[in-house]
């Protein structure tokens, strides 16, 4: 008998271990599920502090290259010709030439279908094209082209043609295609 009762005795602690164990379980596993989730969110939030103290530390950096950017974005802008003045930046390509005792013979102007191919929002910056023809000797013709280098404007000469007459000797007649970069968004007149 007393076996028989260790037996039931043994038997009712496993069943109530059993259902102990069941209990804590299904009790339990939502607060363990919560707390492996909040666990996750915490190690995401860390993550996330890290990552926004890494560019508040970089901040100083992003902000003087913002400056650089737009000190760099005036002086790019300081070299093109607003699209009023072009007329006037044309003067002054005459009044450069008046050293180097240049005749200038013809302007060319661009045509009015390339201005209007010209003037669109897509591409602010576009180049006006000019052909001028000078007669001058050929190192001062060289010197004039040379010195364009210096001029305050964003030029580019892509075709240069020199003609020698018989009638002008010993000077040359050169045909220059000068390539004026202007913008309408540049709105002051500058040197």
């Amino acid at each position: 008998m007393e076996l028989l009762k260790r037996r039931v005795l043994f038997g009712g602690l496993i069943g109530i271990s059993i259902i102990i164990i069941i209990f804590v379980v299904l009790l339990y596993r939502p607060k363990i599920i919560r707390s492996a989730a909040v666990d996750k969110e915490v190690t995401s939030l860390r993550k996330q502090v890290k990552e926004n103290e890494a560019m508040a530390r970089d901040l100083g950096k992003m902000r003087a290259q913002v400056a650089d950017l737009e000190d760099a974005e005036r002086s790019f802008m300081s070299k093109v010709a607003p699209r009023s003045d072009i007329l006037t930046i044309v003067r002054q390509l005459i009044i450069l030439g008046q050293p180097y005792h240049l005749v200038f013979t013809g302007i060319q102007p661009p045509g009015l279908d390339t201005l209007m191919q010209l003037d669109k929002t897509d591409r602010p910056l576009s180049p006006i094209p000019f052909i001028i023809t000078v007669q001058g000797r050929y190192l001062d013709v060289a010197q004039y082209i040379e010195s364009l280098r210096e001029f305050p404007y964003f030029l580019r000469t892509p075709e240069i043609e020199i003609t020698s007459k018989d009638e002008i000797r010993p000077n040359v007649e050169t045909r220059i295609l000068i390539n004026i970069f202007a913008s309408s968004l540049v709105s002051v007149s500058q040197p």
